[in-house]
């Protein structure tokens, strides 16, 4: 493969694998649970213009509430177990579409297998979890207003 001939925006490549790793220090460095999911989340909310960005955090927000409630619903219904997860994942993937979130899916379904894990939807893991998106979605979000694509500009 000849890596010349590639288009690489590399101002993309660098606010992702920032974003990342300043998220995962960040949530770590708070003590925070599952705390490579910050930077996964960071990782998925990169995207190529600060106006998709902000698009993309806004609906990934409203995702992780209705996971979060649906999830809670469902497993205090159902127990922790595989088969509420599938019933939960099922749920959430149909209204994902009907909604058009279905490009922030990934990180709802993620929070919710932590609490299936953890086997509980305390305070605590909640307050867990919505740190974990505002550490990952800040930080893409400040990645993407301080490190621009000024490919255009340069070139002039």
């Amino acid at each position: 493969m000849n890596f010349s001939t590639k288009k690489v925006n590399v101002f993309k490549v660098f606010r992702v694998a920032a974003s990342t790793c300043v998220a995962i220090l960040i949530a770590s460095f708070m003590g925070l649970l599952y705390s490579s999911s910050a930077g996964i989340i960071a990782f998925l909310s990169t995207q190529d213009t600060k106006k998709e960005t902000l698009r993309d955090i806004r609906i990934r927000c409203f995702s992780y509430i209705l996971a979060v409630a649906l999830s809670f619903v469902i497993f205090h219904v159902c127990g922790y177990n595989t088969p509420a997860f599938g019933l939960f994942m099922f749920l959430m993937v149909w209204l994902s579409y009907y909604l058009d979130w279905a490009s922030v899916l990934s990180s709802s379904a993620v929070v919710s297998t932590h609490f299936l894990f953890e086997g509980t939807h305390s305070i605590n893991l909640i307050i867990n979890e919505l740190l974990l998106l505002f550490i990952g979605v800040g930080t893409a979000m400040v990645m993407n207003l301080f490190i621009a694509n000024n490919t255009k500009t340069i070139k002039e």
